[in-house]
């Protein structure tokens, strides 16, 4: 039970990072666009 709990814990800070990533990525595009 506890193990699976951190095991989504890992999954959630995943998608958080990679959602993260996709915005910096977004945004570096744009700007380098932009330019």
């Amino acid at each position: 039970m506890l193990f699976c709990f951190s095991r989504h814990q890992d999954f959630l800070k995943t998608i958080q990072r990679y959602q993260i990533l996709k915005v910096g990525i977004f945004f570096y595009f744009d700007s380098s666009l932009a330019l």
